[in-house]
């Protein structure tokens, strides 16, 4: 599982709107979702801050 897809199913989860997220950080999650490019470890970390989980249990869990 990618990274992307992790915070992915954690949004679901968690009933984080991706709007909400775009609103709140700047972040088009769904350009990064869906697009076939990684994401960028600036967007990575301030995703992990922004939803509350350490980038060692994404890693933890897509390893």
């Amino acid at each position: 599982m990618k990274a992307e897809r992790y915070m992915q199913e954690y949004m679901e989860q968690h009933n984080i709107s991706y709007d909400k997220v775009k609103k709140d950080t700047g972040i088009d999650v769904r350009r990064i979702f869906y697009s076939e490019k990684n994401m960028l470890a600036d967007d990575f970390l301030r995703l992990c801050i922004y939803l509350g989980i350490a980038p060692e249990e994404v890693s933890d869990q897509i390893l």
